[in-house]
C-alpha cells in the first residue's frame, strides 16, 4: 500500500461554511453563472469537434494529424485538470477559475488569429488548460451552497451542457456558412470574457484551503507518456504498426507511464493521491468515468462526421463538375464513372449546420432535461439508478444506430435524442460519485483526478477512431470506359470514413457502455442516494481536527 503524502491542512473557515442564509435567487443567480463560465470547455468541444472538416484545408500536408485539434486539447486538459484541482485547494477555486478563463481567452485569440499549424496547437493547449473548470465548479458548489441544494447544482451544470450542445452546433454551423472557421474562435474569446467578468463580480469564493505542492515533474511525466502513445495509436495506420519509429513512440509511452507511479510515490504532495486511489469508492468511479468518457467521445466525434460525409451522388456531381473546370467537355463529363472502396449508404451528406438540426440539437435538448432528473433521482432514490439508465440509453443508441445506420437521415434526430438522454445523466451523476466518494478536504485533489479520467478517455477515443477511421480509407477512383483517370483518398483530405468503419465505430461506443455499466453495478457508495457531499464527512482523516475556523 502506498504511503500517504505528508499533509498540512489550513482553512479560513469550518466544514459547514457555506451559504445558508441565501436567498434562493442568490443561489441560482450563482449557480448560474457557474455553469456558464464552466460552458467555455463545452464550447470548445461541440463547436470546434464538427468543424474539424473546415479546419483541415488551412493546414495542408496535415493529414490525418488534424484529429489533433481535438487530442492536444483533451490531452491538455487530462494534466490540467488535476493540477488545477489541487491549485483550487492551495489557492481558492473561484481564483483557479479565474486564471483558467484568462487562458481561455487568450487561447481562442492565438488559434483566431494564426495561420501556422504549431501556433494553432498552442492555442489548443492554452484552451485545454481550462478543462477542468468543471471539476473545480463541482467543489466551489460543495463548499459555498446549502447543502439540500448541491445536488441539483451538478445537475444543472449538465443541463448547461445539454444547452450547449444544442446551441453551439447551430451557432456554430450559421458562422461557418456566413464566415471562416476563424469566427468560432473569436465568438469563444468574446464569451469567455463576458462570462468572466460575471464570475469575478458575482461568484463568491471558497474559503477552504488545503495547503500542498503542485506536482509539476508528475504532470510531466504524465504528460509526456500519454502524448507517445496518442502519437503511435494516431500515426501507426501512417507509419505502420509493426515498423521501429512506431514501436518507438509506444515503447517510450509505456516508459514513462510506468515511472509514473514511483514518481508519485515520492512526491510530497502527488498529482495523483496513490492512497486515495486505493479507495474502492474512488477507483471504481474513476473507472466509471473514464469508460463513459470513451463511449461519448467516440459518439460525439465520429457522428458528426458520418452525417456531414457526402454522399456517393454528391461525390460523383464534385467529380464531375471538377473535371469539366479542368476543361474536360461536359457531355464527356457526364460519362465520368466514380467508384469507392466502402459503402457510402450511411452518409448524411448534411452541412454542419444541417448537423446540428437532424442529430446535435435532438442530443444537446434530452440531455438538457436528462441531466437535472437524474440529479433529482440521485438525491432520492440512488445514485446507480439514474447512471445505469443513462448507460442503458448509450448502448440502445448505438444498437440504433447499427441497426438503422443506412435507413436516411431521419435516424440521425432519433439517435441523437437517445443518446442525449444518457448524456444528460452521465455527466449529473459520476462527478456526484466522486463527491460522495472522497473526503472534503480532498476534494480539489479528488476532482482533479475525475477529470484526468475523463480526459485521458477522451484523448484516447479521439485518437482511437482516428486508427479506426484510417484502418479502411475511402478511396475514389474515377475512370472513363476503360481507361483510369486517377484516384483520391478521402480518408487523407477529409478524414471521410466507410460504412464498415461507422459501424465498427459504433461497436466500440457499445463496447465501452458495457464496461462501464458493469463498473456501476459493482459501485457500492453507488446504491446509495445523493447526500451533497455529507456521506463522505466521515472519511475525514484524524489530521482534519486541525482544521481551524477564523
Amino acid at each position: 500500500m502506498p504511503k500517504e503524502p505528508e499533509r498540512s491542512l489550513e482553512s479560513h473557515a469550518g466544514p459547514d461554511d457555506r451559504l445558508p442564509e441565501a436567498s434562493r435567487r442568490r443561489v441560482f443567480l450563482i449557480v448560474a453563472v457557474t455553469v456558464l463560465f464552466a460552458e467555455t470547455g463545452v464550447l470548445q468541444f461541440t463547436m470546434v469537434s464538427p468543424a474539424v472538416l473546415r479546419i483541415a484545408p488551412s493546414f495542408p500536408g496535415v493529414g490525418a494529424d488534424i484529429s489533433w485539434v481535438n487530442t492536444v486539447f483533451a490531452l491538455t486538459g487530462a494534466v490540467a485538470a488535476p493540477l488545477l484541482g489541487k491549485a483550487s485547494d492551495l489557492w481558492g477555486k473561484k481564483r483557479m477559475m479565474t486564471v483558467s478563463g484568462v487562458l481561455f481567452v487568450i487561447g481562442s485569440l492565438v488559434t483566431a488569429l494564426t495561420a501556422s499549424w504549431p501556433a494553432f496547437l498552442a492555442g489548443r493547449v492554452l484552451q485545454g488548460l481550462s478543462l477542468g473548470i468543471g471539476a473545480v465548479a463541482y467543489g466551489l458548489f460543495r463548499d459555498i451552497l446549502p447543502r439540500r441544494y448541491v445536488p441539483t447544482a451538478i445537475g444543472m451544470l449538465t443541463t448547461g451542457s445539454g444547452a450547449g450542445v444544442i446551441a453551439a452546433p447551430l451557432l456554430s454551423g450559421y458562422l461557418l456558412d456566413h464566415y471562416s472557421w476563424r469566427s468560432l474562435f473569436w465568438v469563444m474569446t468574446l464569451y469567455g470574457i463576458a462570462t468572466l467578468v460575471l464570475l469575478v463580480l458575482l461568484v463568491p469564493e471558497s474559503n477552504h484551503r488545503f495547503r500542498q505542492h503542485l506536482d509539476l515533474l508528475g504532470a510531466f511525466v504524465l504528460a509526456a507518456g500519454l502524448a507517445l502513445l496518442l502519437v503511435y495509436l494516431s500515426n501507426g495506420h501512417n507509419w505502420g504498426w509493426s515498423a521501429l519509429g512506431s514501436l518507438a513512440y509506444l515503447a517510450g509511452g509505456l516508459v514513462l507511464l510506468g515511472l509514473f507511479v514511483p514518481v508519485e510515490r515520492r512526491a510530497p504532495s502527488p498529482l495523483i493521491d496513490l492512497h486515495l486511489l486505493g479507495d474502492r469508492r474512488v477507483l471504481g468511479t474513476l473507472a466509471v468515468t473514464f469508460w463513459g468518457s470513451v463511449a461519448v467521445s467516440v459518439w460525439a466525434y465520429a457522428v458528426p462526421l458520418m452525417t456531414q460525409t457526402p454522399t456517393a451522388a454528391q461525390l460523383t456531381a464534385g467529380a464531375r463538375a471538377q473535371a469539366v473546370a479542368s476543361g474536360l467537355p461536359s457531355a464527356t463529363a457526364a460519362l465520368l464513372h466514380v467508384s469507392f472502396s466502402g459503402s457510402l449508404a450511411f452518409a448524411g451528406g448534411l452541412s454542419l449546420i444541417g448537423c446540428a438540426v437532424h442529430q446535435m440539437v435532438w442530443q444537446g435538448g434530452t440531455a438538457l432535461f436528462a441531466g437535472p432528473a437524474a440529479g433529482w433521482l440521485a438525491g432520492r432514490r440512488s445514485m446507480r439508478f439514474p447512471l445505469l439508465l443513462g448507460f442503458a440509453a448509450f448502448a440502445s443508441a448505438a444498437v440504433l444506430m447499427l441497426a438503422l445506420l443506412t435507413h436516411g437521415i431521419w435516424f440521425f434526430a432519433l439517435t441523437g435524442a437517445v443518446f442525449g438522454l444518457g448524456f444528460g445523466a452521465y455527466y449529473a451523476i459520476t462527478p456526484t460519485l466522486m463527491m460522495e466518494a472522497a473526503p472534503p478536504r480532498l476534494q480539489g485533489i479528488s476532482a482533479g483526478m475525475f477529470s484526468l479520467a475523463a480526459n485521458i478517455g477522451q484523448s484516447i477515443a479521439t485518437a482511437t477512431v482516428t486508427a479506426v477511421i484510417w484502418a479502411d480509407p475511402l478511396v475514389m477512383k474515377v475512370t472513363l470506359g476503360p481507361k483510369s483517370l486517377g484516384q483520391v483518398n478521402l480518408t487523407a483530405q477529409y478524414s471521410l470514413m466507410t460504412l464498415r468503419t461507422a459501424q465498427i465505430l459504433m461497436w466500440i461506443v457499445l463496447g465501452a457502455t458495457v464496461v462501464a455499466c458493469t463498473c456501476t453495478l459493482v459501485l457500492r457508495h453507488a446504491r446509495a442516494a445523493a447526500t451533497g457531499g455529507a456521506a463522505s464527512e466521515e472519511q475525514r482523516a484524524p489530521e482534519q481536527a486541525g482544521v481551524v475556523a477564523a
